[in-house]
């Protein structure tokens, strides 16, 4: 018997929302957007961008709710696409939204006071500046 599992989660900062489009006769809601997730090495800091998707009520819920800033969690499938461009070839990585959850202040605060992240000064900042060391994912 053979396992399949493709599912990922992850915890990072809104870095820019490209576009909300509505679909179709039925207008399926369709919004894309990056997370950007730090990762340490003694002093050194990389931030590696992912492309989110998210369809539908989950699409209308991110264009009311995100910031460029914000701190959300994600879980959902790895897809991709290939096409023909202009430049040949490209292939598109991306994640499509399952879940969502929007890390505001109140949840930062109670998280912390359960142990849970450091301080809210590390929770400022651009995420896209990243000499930044202050914008800091949970």
């Amino acid at each position: 018997m053979s396992l399949s599992i493709n599912s990922v989660f992850l915890c990072g900062r809104v870095g820019k929302i490209w576009e909300f489009k509505e679909h179709g006769p039925s207008k399926n809601a369709r919004i894309s957007f990056s997370v950007g997730v730090d990762h340490r090495r003694g002093k050194q800091r990389n931030t590696e961008w992912h492309t989110i998707v998210a369809w539908g009520t989950a699409a209308k819920a991110c264009k009311d709710s995100l910031e460029i800033g914000m701190t959300v969690t994600i879980e959902g499938p790895i897809r991709s696409q290939s096409y023909r461009g202009k430049r040949g070839l490209t292939n598109n990585i991306h994640i499509e939204v399952r879940e969502i959850v929007f890390m505001n202040k109140a949840l930062i605060m109670a998280a912390r006071s359960l142990g849970g992240p450091p301080d809210e000064d590390e929770f400022t900042g651009d995420p896209s500046d990243e000499d930044d060391d202050e914008a800091q994912p949970l």
